[in-house]
């Protein structure tokens, strides 16, 4: 145990993580992450449109809002009690890092060559815009796009949990579970142990004398 309290929490076994962020259960830190998450979303969404239609011309079209609205919302699906479930929230959260950080990156190159083609006309004007709002607007972003790291390594970690009859509202490792899951079996096969030499023996002894 020493030598699991000594890991990093990225390099630490799934089965031995107790909590998530600030001792809280794995289920409510994925709650807060994902709440994190769609205000952050919230507030990009009511202030990108005119930030981006002065900084470079045009806003992002409804359909990559919506897109983005949707893979957000699917960060919630983990709520649902279910060991499957996890796979498609893993999923749902690559996608939601990748497609987010293709929009981020596309959205940053547009911007640079739109100022470096109307560099020579500000010049003429003398006319040097702050941009410290979009900039404002791409730091909020890549903290949203980001928070999507720990949110997929604590859904590994609800997955283990589950696995093991768990709900991650407690603090208790995945392995404390599955001790108790795996002496409930060893009862029950026990019992089974007990029926099947009971048949037995009567098997035996019918056939005896028969």
């Amino acid at each position: 145990m020493a030598n699991i309290k000594q890991q990093k929490w990225i390099f630490k076994d799934r089965s031995a993580v107790v909590s998530g962020m600030f001792g809280i259960p794995i289920t409510f830190c994925l709650l807060i992450l994902a709440i994190l998450m769609l205000g952050i979303f919230i507030i990009t969404w009511s202030i990108e449109g005119k930030v981006l239609v002065r900084v470079i011309g045009f806003n992002l079209p409804v359909i990559i809002k919506i897109m983005s609205l949707v893979s957000t919302l699917a960060l919630f699906s983990f709520l649902i009690n279910s060991t499957g479930v996890i796979y498609f929230v893993v999923f749902s959260t690559l996608i939601y890092f990748i497609s987010h950080s293709i929009l981020l990156s596309g959205i940053l190159e547009f911007f640079f060559k739109f100022q470096e083609y109307d560099k020579p006309f500000m010049d003429m004007t003398y006319y040097h815009p702050s941009n410290l709002d979009f900039y404002f607007v791409i730091a909020i972003c890549m903290l949203r796009v980001l928070l999507g790291i720990p949110f997929s390594y604590y859904s590994l970690v609800l997955f283990t949990i589950r696995k093991s009859g768990g709900t991650g509202f407690r603090r208790i490792p995945a392995f404390k579970l599955e001790i108790n899951s795996l002496i409930e079996q060893a009862k029950i096969l026990k019992k089974r142990y007990e029926y099947v030499i009971k048949r037995n023996a009567i098997f035996e002894i019918s056939k005896s004398q028969s």
